[in-house]
């Protein structure tokens, strides 16, 4: 299990900064360190996860070889991928018929809670399992692309039309709809019923953080206060769909001949929906067993509910079963940031002191650099304008009209405050990350994966993004 010593010594490859709660990320990496989903014939078992003050990485021996199995496998068959989402959209149609069953029960037992609950985590470790197989490829995935591109001698749009997501995303279903409950709103027709059935298919988009934090009714009449010209903006949003469906089914023609080059353009696609689509299963869940989790934390006697997302799957089936307290110096003590350790013997969580220490001896991201730093072309163009650095969702309010937002990753609470900036620059990232897929459909200049960007800035910096050429400096 954890050794400190061995630790700071290692590679770690750096995914990315996200804040999640102990029980989010024991629902994720539980699932990845044993083989629960024993319909996959393929080894998609990795060791050594680690999340510290929510950065998230993996040894980087194990992103190698994990890798290197999803190459082998791609390389056999083209559609390897493609049949993985589809067992993964089955497996989440399984969880959906769970939740029902749960819901169906209003009152339970502790027992019967217990037995629950158990099955919920069984079918999410399955789920969780090959969530992430297409990020360890993206790259050649892309590189794959773009020498295809380079062997007919065309242009580099051709790439950002053929990743330009075609298939409709949850965020893109709810901005349309909050569009039209807009437009009611100006025409004198809009109801509470309409705002609740839109609250009961979209608020779970709030719960990015896997807190229990969801949109409320007051957040969704503050959002439609705020649109102006709602049938004029839903008309070019959709217009825009129809636009990029037609240059893409005429730009992938371009490769009908190709059956591999076709398959990879269908591989990038779906991986692109589904890079969203996985982790937002996580949130919708969380908000659809919300009267669920009440009643377990009222089994456990926690004052507050949101409580037992801080505690560990094991740990609540423990408390249920024996009947056990809570020890609330271990919320207490969570809540403040934790570090989370994953290998094959399971999970380990530390707090206090020995988190500050690993804090100051494990580290993802290099020293701040001066001058330019580089980063992978999401989408070209140039920018100047001031800096504006968020490290986390709360601080999106200080974002400007005009600003350059260098931020460790985008997530869809971002859009909003996308469509106001003028370029985006990641310290994280690959062609299927949200920054990348989104500043394609918005087409401002991105620069993504400079692992170093929010520390080599500061808020005011007045910079230059040349996505055209990967670069972002100070002037």
């Amino acid at each position: 299990m954890f050794n400190l010593e061995k630790l700071a010594k290692e590679k770690w490859h750096y995914f990315h900064k996200r804040f999640r709660t102990p029980l989010y990320s024991d629902l994720l990496l539980s699932g990845l360190i044993k083989h629960y989903n024993q319909k996959t014939e393929f080894d998609y078992v990795t060791s050594d996860w680690l999340i510290l003050d929510h950065n998230i990485g993996i040894l980087s021996t194990q992103w190698n070889l994990l890798g290197e199995r999803v190459k082998t496998a791609l390389h056999r068959d083209p559609e390897f991928l493609i049949k993985m989402f589809q067992d993964l959209y089955e497996k989440d149609k399984k969880i959906n018929q769970l939740i029902l069953e749960i819901n169906r029960q209003a009152d339970l037992s502790c027992e019967k809670a217990l037995q629950f609950f158990k099955q919920y985590v069984g079918l999410t470790y399955q789920f969780s399992g090959t969530i992430n197989l297409p990020i360890f490829v993206e790259s050649d995935l892309q590189d794959e692309l773009l020498a295809a591109i380079r062997t007919k001698n065309l242009s580099s749009q051709v790439f950002q039309i053929l990743t330009t997501p075609i298939k409709s995303s949850v965020v893109h279903d709810e901005e349309m709809d909050l569009l039209k409950l807009a437009l009611k709103n100006e025409q004198r027709e809009l109801n509470d019923q309409l705002v609740d059935d839109h609250l009961q298919k979209y608020a779970w988009l709030k719960n990015n953080a896997f807190d229990g934090e969801f949109f409320s009714k007051n957040d969704i009449l503050k959002r439609i206060e705020t649109i102006s010209n709602p049938s004029d903006r839903f008309l070019e949003l959709k217009r825009k769909a129809r636009e990029n469906k037609i240059k893409f089914r005429e730009t992938k023609e371009l490769f009908k001949d190709d059956h591999r080059v076709s398959n990879l353009i269908d591989t990038l696609q779906e991986s692109i929906f589904f890079r969203s689509w996985r982790t937002e299963r996580y949130y919708r869940n969380a908000y659809l067993l919300r009267s669920f989790y009440d009643q377990v934390a009222g089994f456990l006697k926690l004052s507050d509910a949101k409580d037992i997302f801080y505690l560990l799957t094991d740990e609540i089936v423990d408390l249920i079963s024996r009947k056990k307290e809570v020890d609330m110096k271990i919320i207490r003590s969570r809540r403040e940031g934790y570090l989370m350790y994953a290998d094959r013997d399971g999970l380990e969580v530390l707090t206090g002191e020995q988190l500050e220490e690993a804090k100051r001896r494990i580290s993802f991201v290099t020293e701040k650099e001066n001058g330019a730093i580089r980063g992978m072309i999401a989408f070209p163009g140039l920018a100047k304008g001031p800096a504006c650095i968020v490290l986390t969702k709360e601080e999106l309010d200080k974002v400007k009209d005009g600003d350059i937002l260098i931020t460790g990753s985008t997530t869809p609470d971002y859009v909003p405050v996308l469509k106001r900036v003028k370029a985006i620059v990641t310290d994280e990232g690959g062609i299927l990350s949200h920054a990348s897929v989104i500043s394609r459909e918005l087409r401002i200049p991105c620069i993504i994966g400079t692992k170093t960007a929010t520390n080599a800035f500061a808020d005011g910096d007045h910079i230059e993004v040349n996505a055209d050429k990967g670069t972002v400096k100070k002037l």
